[in-house]
């Protein structure tokens, strides 16, 4: 018997970021329709008031969607209290909660109040339970990693109820990540190396170097994407810019090409956000930016003083800014910078493409980047700092407080398992990751889309 739903979506944007059409005011409008016209399924709206976007009301109702909103800040609490119905390791993950939230902010804002956050965290988690219990919501789509997302899924695994996650894809622009668990570090990617030697692909050769090959996309489809979108931003009054030229404030020498020319050895750190719930979730031993990249510095310096001893020639570091860093670039990490010890040379690169840095790279430091992952494609070696998707034995070494200089330096000498690495790879592109263009979304990909939502493997 095929099971009714009543789907409350959440977390979606209707901006541009980074430059990127990411479009979420076509892709939302389109599933909202394709579910409402070809199923029987209901479908309402959560919004965050404090969130731009499609969670302002004339955003969303430019959509024409004909669904109702929920506001996650106003709908009726339970009566009962629903923290009370958690069990211990429940309450222990709303805890994790408030305070990454509570980091979030103090990064971002320079101020934050635990006591506000963790009254705005319970609140929600009623509001959650009462929607269950009232409005017998029995599947969410949420996407991204934000707050509210995480309460989602928190309360809904605990009512037993679906919630399907959504995030951008690594092969981009045209997949998606559609996940029962999480995303990122928490989906549900398998970690077991075993998993992936057992996996078996006709022609997997071909299936790899065709990983990256974008799905043709038809005209038609392109151009009725680009007028609703040209309509609806015109309709708001929002002329779309492109991402501000980033600034070079900190005062370093960039010669990675010159040093990429010599076939001079380097690890190469690319950069992330200190304010990134990627760090702030998933890397509880990393503090700051800072701290991560003395933990880099102090390594390499020691693997230099052991390659000087035999002989060897050292190695260079190259740090490569996040795109967006100019937005942190007033946290006290980038002012620390430049106070590291040279006992090792230090590069900083702004311009450099990420692709040709990874070209000539021995090693791949990184907190959890995905530029990790595009390491492990390539074939490189690759030490995360952090909780990361592909931290799987035989493709990553993640450090941890008891990896000594010597365990990398070792690492550094290993032969890459080429056939885990293709494996790894095939599985995420074909078979984990659902085939959609985020940008310009056909109705096929929708529909595709849409089978997926509903027909999640593992489902409960």
């Amino acid at each position: 018997m095929k099971r009714f739903y009543k789907i409350a979506f959440s977390g979606f944007s209707g901006m541009d970021y980074r430059n990127e059409e990411i479009n979420d005011v076509y892709l939302l409008k389109s599933l909202i329709q394709k579910i409402n016209k070809n199923t029987d399924n209901e479908v309402c709206y959560l919004f965050n008031p404090i969130g731009d976007g499609i969670n302002l009301k004339k955003y969303f109702y430019l959509l024409d969607t004909n669904v109702k909103r929920y506001n996650l800040h106003s709908i009726r609490e339970s009566t009962l209290g629903a923290f009370e119905k958690l069990d211990e390791k429940q309450r222990e993950s709303v805890e994790k909660i408030i305070h990454q939230t509570y980091e979030f902010n103090l990064k971002m804002l320079g101020r934050s109040d635990i006591t506000q956050i963790r009254l705005r965290v319970y609140k929600l988690i009623n509001r959650i339970d009462w929607l269950i219990d009232n409005e017998k919501i029995n599947l969410f789509i949420v996407f991204g990693d934000s707050l509210e997302s995480s309460v989602i899924r928190l309360i809904a695994n605990q009512k037993n109820v679906r919630c399907v996650s959504l995030e951008n894809g690594y092969f981009r622009p045209f997949t998606l990540m559609v996940d029962h668990t999480g995303v990122n570090a928490e989906s549900s990617i398998p970690k077991q190396k075993k998993f992936y030697e057992n996996l078996e692909f006709k022609d997997l050769e071909t299936l790899y170097d065709n990983r990256r090959t974008v799905p043709q996309i038809q005209n038609q489809v392109i151009n009725r994407v680009k007028e609703y979108r040209n309509w609806y931003y015109k309709e708001l009054g929002i002329i779309l810019t492109g991402q501000p030229k980033e600034k070079d404030s900190v005062s370093v020498k960039t010669i990675s090409e010159k040093l990429i020319m010599k076939n001079e050895r380097y690890i190469f750190v690319p950069l992330q956000l200190e304010t990134d719930m990627q760090i702030i979730k998933n890397a509880p031993q990393i503090n700051s930016l800072y701290d991560f990249l003395s933990k880099v510095v102090n390594l390499v310096t020691e693997i230099n003083n052991s390659l000087v001893r035999k002989n060897e020639i050292p190695l260079k570091i190259i740090f490569k800014k996040h795109p967006l860093y100019i937005a942190e670039a007033h946290l006290e990490s980038y002012k620390k910078i430049e106070s590291l010890k040279k006992d090792c040379e230090i590069l900083f690169e702004s311009n450099k493409n990420t692709s040709d840095l990874l070209e000539k790279t021995e090693c791949v430091f990184t907190i959890n980047s995905t530029v990790g992952f595009e390491a492990i494609e390539r074939f490189k070696k690759v030490v995360t700092f952090g909780n990361a998707f592909y931290n799987i034995e035989g493709l990553t070494l993640n450090y941890e407080e008891n990896t000594d200089a010597k365990i990398i330096e070792d690492y550094l000498n290993f032969d890459v398992n080429t056939d885990l690495v293709k494996k790894f790879v095939c599985y995420l592109r074909y078979d984990y990751f659902c085939v959609i263009n985020r940008r310009y979304p056909s109705e096929v990909e929708i529909e595709n889309l849409i089978d997926r939502i509903l027909g999640v493997k593992n489902e409960k």
